[in-house]
């Protein structure tokens, strides 16, 4: 499932740090990635000071985990995702 949200910022942000388009991006199916794959996807940004400094306040190993156990959950995508899936329904989108 995804999102897409369209409108004019109310201002001009600079650009945050991504991840490369082929760690996120699935053509025709999800690819589960391994353990290297995800070391490599975020090998660039594990070694600037500023990430460095987030997994340590976390008491974690790696900015994956800073990801998953604690900024983007299991449980709150779960609950994101039936609230989405509610809405889509309602919508009419989504025929049973």
């Amino acid at each position: 499932m995804i999102a897409v949200t369209i409108g004019y910022p109310d201002e001009n942000p600079p650009l945050t740090d991504r991840l490369p388009l082929e760690a996120v991006i699935h053509q025709s199916k999800y690819q589960d990635y391994d353990k290297n794959a995800i070391d490599l996807y975020f090998e660039e940004k594990e070694n600037l000071d500023l990430y460095k400094e987030i997994v340590n306040e976390n008491g974690l190993e790696n900015l994956a985990q800073v990801f998953t156990e604690r900024r983007y959950t299991k449980k709150d995508n779960e609950e994101i995702s039936s609230k989405l899936l509610q809405v889509i329904k309602q919508q009419g989108f989504l025929n049973e």
